[in-house]
């Protein structure tokens, strides 16, 4: 039973034209590029299936999987327009369920974004190898990447995850219950369970926690300058 990478790269975007293939240092095809190389490199993952509506996307894989001399699976989707843009999360990973069904012997489906060009291949090895064991020991059903919040929250004007009360007006940071804010890393869950259920968070949750530049999402111009900053400083 194999675990499947699901990469979706559309070409256009709103909030920063063309951000998935932008050139970022020696990757002329950007975080595209970047993100198939991850891929490619990673022990856990045994086939990877790419969907974009762009036919330029499609040369960018391909000549990365030629760069690398990739021997795993590369499954292609051509991504109808109705599930590019704004269209909801929720429906287009149901579209693209419909697509991988076609594909034998899925047992795990992971979904990443090349939007987190920091979570690498050592990264994607440890959140798979961690869900396969938390999964073995009946402690999980799918597993998330997420940044971990104990700060103080407040709203309508008091206090929201703590009461000072009993642990004081401003108790140690340390001491208060984590809350965890999904980012778009990853997700991995059974593929048997999503078909189930249509949740990509399929049954108990576990979480993976990142740090600051790991869940790194490059969403806004701001973003994708810090991206240009951090990449030429610790990966350029």
């Amino acid at each position: 039973m194999q675990t499947l990478a699901m990469l979706p790269l559309k070409m256009n975007s709103t909030r920063v034209p063309n951000k998935n293939t932008i050139p970022i240092g020696p990757y002329k095809g950007g975080i595209a590029e970047i993100k198939m190389e991850q891929l490619i490199k990673c022990e856990t993952v045994d086939c990877i299936f790419v969907s974009s509506e762009s036919d330029k996307i499609f040369d960018i894989i391909k000549n990365t999987e030629n760069r690398l001399n990739n021997k795993k699976p590369v499954y292609y989707n051509k991504r109808p327009l109705e599930y590019v843009g704004d269209c909801h999360t929720d429906k287009w990973i149901k579209y693209l369920s419909t697509q991988v069904e076609k594909i034998s012997d899925i047992e795990n489906v992971m979904l990443v974004h090349a939007t987190s060009p920091f979570f690498d291949e050592k990264e994607i090895d440890k959140f798979v190898k961690e869900y396969k064991k938390n999964y073995e020991k009946n402690k999980i059903d799918s597993y998330v990447t997420c940044d971990v919040i104990r700060n103080f929250l407040w709203k309508d004007g008091k206090p929201w995850n703590y009461d000072p009360e009993t642990q004081g007006r401003f108790p140690l940071t340390q001491t208060l219950e984590p809350l965890y804010e999904l980012n778009s890393a990853a997700h991995i869950f059974k593929f048997n369970d999503y078909i189930e259920t249509g949740d990509k968070l399929p049954g108990l949750a576990g979480f993976y926690e990142t740090d600051w530049m790991v869940s790194l999402d490059i969403d806004w111009p701001e973003d994708f300058k810090r991206l240009k900053i951090l990449w030429e400083t610790y990966r350029g």
